[in-house]
């Protein structure tokens, strides 16, 4: 899909068959598997967005539900390099995911164009990559439909991971099984409908799209499906002599048929030809600002430091360094009961899908002990209390004034966090029930890969 397109400015009161909340709808952007993607401008500030429309009459209750887990999905991941969900709308018929919109069209749109690109470019592109896989990973998210159409460019050609439709929570030492993909960059073990690591899984195809940069062609391609698969169960591919040769062993190395000798994401973040040319500024700080996890204290607002808010330049020692397990870092606080458990925050846990017996879950974040489930819980409940979803006052008025009996609506919290009013912002140190929750010295981790308002 492009996402390239005219600027329009109107000021005229929305109307509901054109707007989504205060955005106009314009062109079609792209087309999905669950449905249309059009271009929103804000009707007073001219702001885009990308509008992704879900018709919930035409899909069935399941797809419907890896929508929900998409959203809850998008929640957990906040990077500079991973596409930004802002806001949900709902109406009868529709859902409306209200996405960040970026100027430069498809990374399969510009290969398609340029043909194979330099390894500069290629390294650059690459790194941006393994940047947000290593993020997805780390909050223990597997992509599984990593590819070039999957990969969009922003004004200033930075990626953007976009498309979590096939997304998967995968707790550690839990398998997937779920076969899904593209053929031409799925692993082996996917193909053959076995059990497998997500993890794996996606650096298979980040070893695909590598090769795709640096070639202008797939490792294995075929017209015939049947044929394509038994190429890619082989695991037999040639690279041309122009590839730089330390650059050969790295997708030797990614694009390995045994999954146990495939490299890890670490070992491709650290290799000689990823790591070429980078800058000294930023010295490494992996597991050197790590503090200990406490059963008793809560994420707060600033215990997880977003990658928003002090740049760091693209090509340092900064933007290639490994996060660590959220496991390792959210630290997590004692719920007293139940009716503490924040209903908003539980509903995205069990759209999840991994988490499907809900009294097994709610036992698990009434735990005293630090689970994987209260770290999901503590990082979903951090998002809400610095985003909360409160129904704009316009949105209020559109409706009023709109004769439509179907005018899309905000999804908003239903509950206000820490007792507060609905339009009044929540204090991010205390829990729904009052709790206050601090870190004793600050973020457990420097904030490292930032928005990259300089980049060139």
């Amino acid at each position: 899909m492009s996402f390239n397109v005219k600027s329009s400015n109107t000021t005229a009161p929305p109307r509901s068959s054109q707007y989504v909340g205060p955005y106009l709808l314009q062109k079609t952007l792209g087309k999905g598997q669950t449905g249309l993607v059009k271009l929103g401008v804000h009707y007073l500030t001219g702001e885009k967005v990308a509008i992704k429309i879900v018709n919930r009459e035409a899909l069935s209750e399941s797809v419907l539900m890896k929508v929900e887990r998409e959203i809850a999905i998008m929640k957990l991941i906040e990077h500079p390099h991973v596409l930004r969900l802002y806001d949900v709308y709902e109406s009868r018929k529709y859902l409306y995911l209200i996405l960040e919109h970026v100027a430069g069209g498809e990374l399969f749109d510009y290969l398609v164009k340029k043909g194979r690109l330099t390894p500069k470019e290629a390294r650059k592109f690459f790194r941006q990559i393994i940047s947000a896989l290593d993020f997805c990973h780390s909050h223990m998210i597997c992509h599984r439909d990593l590819k070039p159409e999957n990969l969009l460019l922003d004004d200033k050609m930075n990626i953007r991971v976009a498309d979590f439709g096939m997304a998967s929570l995968q707790v550690e030492g839990s398998f997937l099984e779920t076969s899904c993909g593209s053929p031409h960059y799925a692993c082996p073990e996917v193909i053959k409908g076995e059990k497998y690591d997500g993890r794996k899984a996606d650096v298979w195809s980040c070893g695909v799209i590598l090769y795709a940069l640096l070639v202008g062609a797939l490792p294995f391609d075929d017209d015939n499906l049947r044929q394509l698969l038994e190429k890619v169960k082989k695991g037999v591919f040639h690279i041309p002599h122009f590839v730089p040769v330390d650059c050969q062993q790295l997708l030797r190395g990614m694009i390995e048929v045994d999954p146990n000798k495939r490299l890890k994401l670490e070992d491709v973040s650290r290799h000689s030809w990823v790591t070429q040319y980078v800058t000294s500024e930023h010295t490494p700080i992996h597991r050197r600002n790590r503090i200990p996890i406490s059963s008793n204290r809560c994420t707060s607002s600033s215990s997880i430091k977003r990658k928003t808010q002090h740049p760091s330049p693209i090509g340092t020692k900064a933007e290639l360094e490994l996060e660590l397990p959220m496991v390792q870092v959210v630290q997590t606080t004692i719920i007293p009961t139940e009716e503490d458990i924040d209903a908003d925050v539980f509903a995205a846990m069990t759209s999840l899908g991994c988490f499907k017996d809900r009294q097994r879950l709610i036992e698990a974040l009434l735990n005293s002990k630090h689970n994987t489930e209260k770290v999901i819980y503590f990082l979903l409940l951090d998002r809400k209390l610095r985003q909360p979803s409160y129904e704009d006052v316009e949105d209020a008025k559109q409706r009023s004034r709109s004769g439509s009996p179907d005018v899309p609506q905000k999804r908003v919290d239903r509950h206000r966090s820490n007792g507060t009013n609905p339009g009044q912002s929540p204090n991010p140190n205390t829990h729904r029930s009052g709790i206050v929750g601090q870190l004793a010295e600050g973020s457990p981790l420097v904030p490292r890969r930032q928005l990259y308002s300089n980049i060139r």
